[in-house]
């Protein structure tokens, strides 16, 4: 199922080659070192300090020894070389890095180049890693132009990534690297530039490093392991008898077996502003076929939010409503986000002093968005994002959650109850993703009511698919059915991005305990991450739209037509979900719902 069907989709042209663009070789010692000519025709930024004067920041930049040295055989004669002496936690414990002088417009094309090596690393490999990013402030929201991750050997590579800015620039741009949550290595860095071509070259138009990462070759070893699993663990034999009044088989009926909805849910987070605004119909109902179209389950982005909810929300009704009768499965996120920045204003003056009172606050709130909507969501994220976000567990004890749990449940048991938090599939944040696997464990221990594990998957590089899957197995440990409640991949080059969604979304879905995929950023316009949404302004869809669509329409899709055995049977192994199934025999035609599950009997039509 990773055939050539998927490439020819989403393939683009080769660019290397066009004028200026050849390869020149460059000359380290007896080391040739190839580099790609820059285009002609771009500005070279300036940075608030020049690049080897940058400041190594984090929390654990004491760690790091920064030296200037001198370079051969690059564009630049010095280089910075950094020498992390220990292994820290995060990504971000160990930063270098600046900001941009000057301006950026929207829709600029760029292009970052500089050269790296690694002269050692304690890694097994004996190869070093770098991550390289940039974002852009408009309007008090940073929006990231790219993250990239690449391995670095001792010789030196030229790296080249051309990007576009979705906005301007009105607060600056942030650029650099971030070594941190990494293991002992000595990296050098030099000829760090960024040229802006405004519009004078089209983004496909710039040399490109390509991004790769463990997993991605067409015969890696996990999607042969995944492929078994999805058979067994996603689908089901499904068996159509055909009889007469009399109960007798019917031979030679026309069976068509199509799969209408997946068990699986393939969702997304909506923006009730923007799809159903009443001042822009047009766009709205464009958004609304956009959603309809890809997915099979929804949840608020914003509007279920303690800050942001209102009783009696006309907006908000109009959207339950729309889902209920699209048969769009529906998520409630979220009840308790235990920080005062994630309640209405004025609650922390009002409350901070009360503890005992803003206890029985919290609980009755529970409560009420536990039954506010009683047959609305399928679940319910009851707490999120522990890790970072827990002044309320700071007033009481670690109790007070399962305590929340409890009284959802009591209030309205007919939905299921989840944590939630990010940085357990993205990134590499140990720490992170140990806290969380203790509290679930915590939770469990002490009876609290918790039905499912919500992993948000925010991704700014690849992680490897089996890193993915072994994470997958390592929370999978508790016993309860996990969801990814918050996919993205915030990516400038779109063929990469489409690329590792397939390669996540098979993973994912290959694993026994999953139950659905959550996409937080449908377009453009209404998403806080424009490069990471699946349609654009003008609602076309994106290459990952297009890699999603595939994989559950295609690759993941059951339809057969097939004629009744001689004892009036026809079958097929199907993907589980609701199918529609159409039978015709002596020009009569007969229309049958069938939910798939796994152990599911045959169904039965009846001339």
């Amino acid at each position: 199922m990773h055939g050539c069907s998927f490439c020819k989709l989403i393939n683009r042209a080769a660019v290397h080659g066009l004028s200026g663009m050849v390869l020149a070789p460059l000359f380290l010692g007896a080391l040739t070192v190839q580099a790609e000519r820059i285009p002609m025709g771009g500005e070279e930024l300036s940075f608030e300090q020049e690049f080897l004067e940058w400041g190594v920041s984090g929390g654990k930049r004491q760690s790091v020894e920064k030296k200037v040295r001198s370079a051969s055989g690059i564009s630049a004669k010095k280089c910075v070389e950094l020498k992390m002496t220990e292994r820290t936690d995060r990504i971000f414990d160990i930063q270098y890095n600046n900001r941009i002088a000057g301006r950026i417009e929207k829709d600029d094309v760029l292009l970052c180049s500089f050269f790296a090596r690694c002269l050692e690393s304690s890694d097994e490999s004996a190869l070093g890693k770098i991550l390289v990013t940039s974002s852009i402030r408009y309007k008090e929201r940073p929006s990231n132009l790219f993250t990239k991750t690449y391995t670095v050997g001792k010789r030196w590579k030229h790296f080249l990534i051309p990007h576009t800015a979705p906005v301007p620039g009105d607060a600056g741009c942030a650029i650099g690297f971030r070594l941190g949550g990494l293991k002992p290595q000595t990296i050098q860095i030099g000829g760090f530039e960024i040229i802006n071509y405004k519009n004078k070259r089209m983004m496909d138009e710039l040399p490109i490093t390509e991004t790769r990462y463990e997993g991605m070759e067409p015969d890696a070893p996990w999607r042969k392991a995944a492929q078994e699993r999805i058979r067994e663990h996603r689908m089901e034999n499904m068996l159509v008898e055909v009889v007469d009044r009399q109960g007798r088989p019917i031979p030679g009926a026309r069976v068509q077996m199509e799969l209408k909805n997946h068990a699986f849910g393939f969702g997304a987070a909506l923006s009730v502003n923007a799809m159903f605004n009443p001042k822009k119909p047009e766009e709205s109902k464009r958004h609304q076929d956009a959603v309809e179209d890809l997915f099979n389950k929804a949840v608020f982005e914003n509007r279920m939010k303690w800050r942001f909810y209102r009783d009696n929300d006309e907006q908000l009704e109009e959207a339950m409503a729309w889902c209920a009768a699209r048969n769009i499965s529906m998520r409630g996120h979220v009840m308790v986000w235990p920080a005062w920045k994630r309640l209405p204003s004025g609650m922390e003056e009002k409350w901070a002093d009360k503890p005992d009172e803003f206890r029985r606050v919290i609980e009755e709130h529970v409560a009420k968005m536990a039954t506010q909507y009683p047959d609305t969501f399928a679940e319910w994220d009851v707490v999120n994002e522990l890790y970072s976000q827990h002044e309320f567990v700071d007033m009481y004890d670690k109790d007070v959650v399962a305590d929340w749990f409890r009284i959802a449940k009591e209030a309205n048991p007919s939905f299921k109850r989840y944590v939630n938090d990010y940085g357990i599939l993205s990134g590499s944040d140990e720490a992170h993703q140990n806290n969380y696997h203790e509290w679930i464990g915590y939770l469990l221990e002490q009876g609290a009511p918790v039905d499912g594990i919500g992993l948000q998957g925010h991704f700014r590089a690849p992680v490897p698919p089996e890193e993915i899957l072994r994470r997958l197995d390592r929370f999978g440990e508790y016993g309860l059915e996990m969801q990814i409640t918050e996919f993205d991949f915030e990516e400038t080059d779109e063929l990469l991005q489409a690329r590792y969604a397939r390669d996540f979304m098979t993973a994912v879905f290959s694993h026994p305990q999953t139950t659905g995929i959550m996409t937080w950023c449908v377009g453009e316009l209404s998403s806080s991450k424009p490069a990471a949404a699946f349609f654009t302004a003008d609602w076309k869809k994106k290459r990952i739209a297009l890699a999603w669509e595939h994989m559950i329409e295609k690759e993941w899709h059951t339809e057969r037509i097939s004629r009744t055995n001689a004892e009036g049977l026809a079958g097929v192994r199907g993907f589980l979900g609701d199918y529609e199934i159409t039978v015709l025999f002596n020009g009569k035609t007969k229309v049958v719902k069938h939910e798939l599950l796994k152990g599911s009997d045959k169904v039965v039509v009846k001339f």
